[in-house]
């Protein structure tokens, strides 16, 4: 995805490694550190501003995907478990720390969610 100026996330980080490389260099040499100027430290705060580290959020699983998923799961106990806490996420929909938490005794019939923290 291109952001303002034509800069991809990815584009930003190389920047900040290349400052990095370029500030060391000088320091190596017994130069000044260019890339402790202000011009430069604005420069740099600008282009956090204009590109977002925020990662898309990921597209949700609809019930063809859980389907091909329990079809494709294989055979054996794992495979079991996996097809079970699947079914049993989609239909509470539980978080993966409540999931994390879950125990037997926190399922029976007639409850969709689990009743304790």
């Amino acid at each position: 995805m291109a952001l303002a100026g034509g800069l991809h996330r990815a584009d930003c980080v190389i920047v900040g490694c290349l400052r990095l490389e370029i500030g060391r260099a000088h320091v190596g040499a017994g130069l000044l550190n260019p890339c402790s100027s202000e011009a430069v430290r604005l420069g740099l705060k600008k282009m956090g501003r204009e590109t977002s580290a925020r990662q898309a959020q990921a597209r949700a699983l609809g019930w063809k995907d859980i389907k091909e998923f329990i079809e494709s799961a294989g055979e054996g106990l794992r495979a079991d478990r996996e097809r079970a806490l699947l079914c049993v996420a989609y239909e509470t929909l539980a978080r993966r720390g409540e999931l994390v938490a879950l125990e037997a005794r926190d399922m029976s019939s007639g409850r969709t969610a689990p009743a304790r923290r």
